[in-house]
């Protein structure tokens, strides 16, 4: 049979305490910036108004007919590591040296002045081997085209020595899944007449993955680890209409996507593996394998989209999607040295497989939403979607082993044998959901909101045989606010479901409750606040799942904004993660239990004073604190010192910490140094 360990998908491998890492910070910066949302809007929408908006000394210039805005900055930084490089590389991974760390230009014109266009916007950020840079631009001539498109380059590094490491415990820090790639996507579209009620638009894409790697094959009696270069490819191409009406949007879209599978993997002197024990009295060596895939996949996309406002108190939205994928793959390894297969029995030196495969796949997608004011204090929604698809395969193994024994140990051996196997699978899905509510204002501020959720999931998997399993669940939701102009918003929401008797996945929400409690207070003299509570319980009792688990999370910032010159804020999340699961053990095939238990405390702030002139100094920092199942301790503080020299040029000085202590983990522990020097030039 097909030794595929499915390596090429596990381009996100994280801990569940790294996952908080990341998740804390997003979290938290949302939760700050509740308050600045606004503002930040206003600023945007200055920004786009033309070389004019914005204020501040860099006045702007004229070329031509064009009146337009640059500005650059550029920099060295120094990084200090002390600790686990590749944990810093995994998490951060900003690199020294020269940098481009951003650069923009702006270019306007009165209507029909520009030849070509009257209107251009490029913007470029993290140059310099960081590993996220982009280059972002626009162009056209007012009503009649307009051009838009994005360069991406992402370098995603991921070595964490105690993922996947079997070996781990014998103080071996090699991560047998390890991911150095480079991802680089081109974005292109132009839109004819974007004025007009019909609008034309033509689009392409393309995106590449290439880059070494590390994964493991297993074969019976032991695990090897391989080497491996990753090479992906995309093109996709898509063109279609808009139409415009005064009440009326329709967008209609065809598209193209190609893929390109080209990894390949390679031996790279494992030769003992993971495990040291023999296999019936003979010890599994691999001395060589080579093996390369050349997959391709064709996928015709249709999108659709509607938008309707029929009445002052009806607004109507519709998506659809259809999708068909098919793919012809192609796989072939040779593999060496002293080797087994159960399946068939042999003990053999060589082996060689040839797996071909095809495979197809239509989803479809759709949704609508449907909103209702019928009445100043009343508005109804109904939000319905589906989703269904099925991915339906075939394929022939040719396996040939050389210089072969039977496993029963008798003398004999065969130069050759040959096995052959057709396999298939199957794989279909459906889901359906709908939600009605209503909202209404029952007395001066003080809001009810009721509504129900229905849920109908369905799957099959399987080849020969095949197996079922389906759940629906309706779900009860209730709430309350009180909404007191834009200075104060409170509002509490609940929901219960009540599940069929068997669910689809093992860890999915199934007898459940939710509780959220949501609370805003506005700016008063630039002082602000906001924060949540969310707690849900879920269960399955099923004899084996027997799943009970919490998570609960409460959050608390505060702003204080009273003019350019000054702000502070502060924020503190608390997180409880709780999850204990029947499984069956697979060393052993024993049931046990999974238990996650995860507490996570995490703290924040920030200060920006104006200090003479424009110098600006800014300051912050953000902590995680984790006790449970993967205990660590995680400080981000930094600082920031900008400094005018000019009208247009101006000194910036920025300094990062990180400092990531995984408790009982020092091999995975590292604290980091960074500074940067800049220099910031505009007009």
């Amino acid at each position: 049979m097909l030794r595929e360990n499915s390596s090429l998908g596990r381009c996100v491998r994280r801990p569940g305490v790294v996952a908080a890492v990341v998740w804390f910070l997003v979290a938290a910066g949302g939760l700050m910036a509740q308050d600045a949302a606004e503002k930040k809007e206003e600023e945007k929408k200055a920004q786009a108004a033309g070389p004019a908006a914005g204020g501040g000394a860099a006045e702007g210039f004229t070329w031509g007919v064009y009146q337009g805005r640059s500005s650059t900055e550029v920099g060295y930084r120094w990084v200090d590591t002390k600790g686990s490089e590749e944990m810093y590389r995994s998490m951060v991974n900003l690199g020294a040296g020269p940098k481009l760390l951003h650069s923009d230009l702006s270019l306007r014109a009165n209507y029909g002045a520009g030849v070509v266009f009257d209107h251009l916007d490029i913007s470029m950020d993290n140059w310099g081997g960081d590993p996220y840079n982009t280059v972002r631009f626009s162009f056209g001539r007012t009503g009649a085209y307009e051009v838009t498109g994005t360069y991406l380059n992402q370098q995603y590094y991921n070595f964490i020595p105690s993922f996947d490491n079997p070996l781990f415990g014998q103080g071996k820090t090699l991560d047998q899944h390890r991911l150095d790639v480079a991802y680089r996507t081109t974005d292109v579209e132009l839109k004819l007449f974007p004025t007009y009620w019909v609008r034309p638009f033509f689009g392409y894409a393309r995106t590449t993955g290439f880059g070494p790697g590390l994964t493991t094959e297993s074969f019976t009696g032991d695990e090897f680890v391989l080497g491996q270069n990753w090479r992906y490819a995309a093109n996709d191409y898509r063109g279609g209409l808009e139409f415009a009406l005064p009440k009326l949007t329709v967008s209609v879209e065809q598209g193209f996507r190609f893929l390109q599978n080209d990894t390949a993997a390679y031996w790279n002197g494992d030769s003992t593996g993971n495990n040291p024990n023999p296999f019936l009295g003979q010890q599994i060596e691999l001395t060589g394998d080579n093996r390369g895939y050349h997959d391709r996949t064709n996928i015709p996309i249709f999108r659709g989209l509607v938008k309707a406002t029929p009445f002052s108190w009806m607004k109507f939205t519709g998506r659809y999607i259809y999708a068909m994928a098919d793919t012809d793959g192609v796989m072939n390894e040779i593999a060496t040295g002293s080797l087994a297969t159960l399946e068939n029995r042999l003990f053999y030196q060589a082996q060689s497989d040839a797996f071909s495969t095809r495979a197809s796949a239509p989803q479809n997608n759709g949704s609508f939403v449907l909103e209702l004011t019928p009445l100043s204090r009343l508005s109804v929604t109904d939000q319905f979607r589906v989703r269904t698809y099925h991915v339906s395969g075939s394929g022939v193994l040719a396996s040939s082993y050389y210089q072969a024994s039977p496993l029963s140990g008798q003398p004999v051996t065969f130069p050759q044998v040959d096995v052959s196997e057709v396999v298939s699978s199957y794989l279909s899905y459906s889901g359906i959901q709908n939600q009605l509510e209503a909202e209404a204002e029952v007395w001066r501020n003080l809001y009810a909101r009721g509504g129900w959720r229905y849920t109908d999931t369905r799957a099959t998997v399987g080849g020969a045989e095949k197996r079922s399993a389906g759940v629906v669940q309706q779900t009860a939701i209730a709430g309350v606010a009180y909404r007191r102009g834009r200075w104060l918003e409170l509002a509490v929401d609940f929901e219960n479901n009540n599940p069929s008797s068997h669910s689809v996945l093992r860890t999915d929400l199934f007898d459940y409750s939710q509780v959220k409690f949501d609370w805003k207070v506005g700016s008063w003299k630039g002082l602000s606040a906001n924060g949540n509570v969310a707690v849900v319980s879920n269960r399955n009792a099923q004899s084996d799942i027997d799943l009970s688990g919490h998570n609960r999370n409460y959050a608390v910032a505060v702003n204080y904004d009273p003019g350019e010159r000054f702000h502070v804020s502060v924020d503190y999340m608390k997180s409880s993660i709780y999850s204990d699961m029947a499984i069956i053990l697979p060393q052993t095939l024993q049931t046990g239990r999974s238990v996650y238990d995860e507490s996570l405390n995490g703290v924040g702030g920030s200060v920006g004073v104006g200090l003479y002139r424009g110098t600006r100094f800014d300051f912050g920092y953000r902590g995680i604190y984790s006790t449970g199942s993967y205990p660590l301790n995680y400080h981000q503080p930094y600082a920031q010192l900008t400094v005018p020299l000019h009208n247009h040029l101006a000194v910036k000085g920025y300094w990062q910490y990180y400092d990531y202590n995984q408790k009982g983990l020092s091999l995975q522990s590292y604290h980091s140094n960074l500074v940067t020097l800049s220099l910031a030039v505009s007009y």
